[in-house]
């Protein structure tokens, strides 16, 4: 049986798609012996809210690449272009509005809502370098689509 092309991006965007939460599983246990449960807490808040990029972007980069593929010929190269611009533009609005939000908030967070997570201080930089991840994130996904 012969692979064309389609047939192997899906198999390797469906072997994406599995790999990463199996290895995190697999690698819990040894995670939490060198971090220790509340560094571990903590990593695990950053990657969740660098993981809500889809959320911040309202599918801004799905968008990229549907229009990109349309305008993929020379006439077109300059509405892909424009059509980029405005989705890093919409990417970074989103990234932009949220980052501020969370480092408005995040001595709230880390006094009221997350408390138990560890200090506050500790809570407080965690929440600060996920909203500057979550804002560079923007920018990869706007170009990795």
């Amino acid at each position: 049986m012969k692979i064309n092309s389609s047939q192997a991006a899906i198999f390797w965007a469906g072997t994406e798609y599995l790999t990463y939460p199996a290895l995190i599983f697999f690698a819990t246990p040894f995670l939490i012996r060198y971090l220790g449960i509340e560094n571990f807490g903590l990593w695990m808040l950053v990657v969740a809210i660098v993981s809500s990029w889809g959320l911040v972007n309202l599918g801004v980069a799905p968008t990229i690449t549907r229009f990109v593929a349309i305008y993929r010929d020379e006439v077109g190269m300059s509405q892909a272009k424009s059509v980029v611009q405005a989705g890093l533009a919409w990417a970074l609005l989103g990234g932009g509005l949220t980052m501020a939000t969370l480092a408005l908030a995040s001595d709230w967070l880390a006094h009221n809502w997350l408390k138990s997570m560890g200090t506050q201080d500790s809570v407080k930089h965690a929440l600060l370098i996920s909203s500057l991840l979550l804002l560079l994130a923007q920018v990869e996904f706007t170009y990795k689509a």
